[in-house]
């Protein structure tokens, strides 16, 4: 439930493009935790509002160009919110993966910025949706509904 706090912070810089974040939690036993997130990206021009960065050649490979600050950005964005709601000891890694079709992972990606607006994705709009409170607390006050899911089999993804 960190992720809208991080988008709307991630908003107010100004991205304009495509950003969809999605957590990887997984059951440990106790209980589930976040074990990570996945965050795709398309910038279809430089992001100025990010953190200056140097272009990883890595990242603008593989994520296309525009990425890096794009990136580095949004994971910043997201360290903070976890810090907000009081969770300060995430340790924060490189792409490490997170196998989607591991029985124990189940992947949320429900939240996707388009330019400046926030799209809810969901099979269906249930007005009691814990999320909708997550946003309207994060100053998002408008939302797109999408009648859609997504789903992981053979390591691939649909939407």
């Amino acid at each position: 439930m960190r992720m809208p706090g991080a988008l709307a912070a991630f908003r107010r810089r100004g991205f304009d493009g495509a950003l969809l974040a999605t957590a990887c939690v997984a059951d440990n036993g106790t209980g589930r935790v976040q074990e990570g997130e996945l965050i795709f990206v398309h910038a279809p021009v430089p992001f100025t509002g990010g953190l200056p960065s140097e272009p990883l050649g890595t990242w603008e490979r593989f994520c296309g160009a525009n990425s890096t600050a794009v990136l580095l950005t949004m994971i910043t964005d997201i360290d903070r919110s976890w810090k907000a709601g009081g969770i300060d000891n995430r340790t924060l890694t490189d792409m490490e993966p997170c196998p989607p079709d591991l029985p124990e992972v189940r992947w949320f990606a429900d939240v996707v910025l388009v330019g400046h607006q926030v799209v809810l994705v969901r099979a269906a709009l249930d007005s009691a949706d814990p999320i909708l409170g997550a946003l309207v607390e994060a100053g998002i006050d408008e939302v797109e509904f999408t009648p859609s899911a997504f789903l992981f089999h053979g390591g691939e993804a649909d939407a």
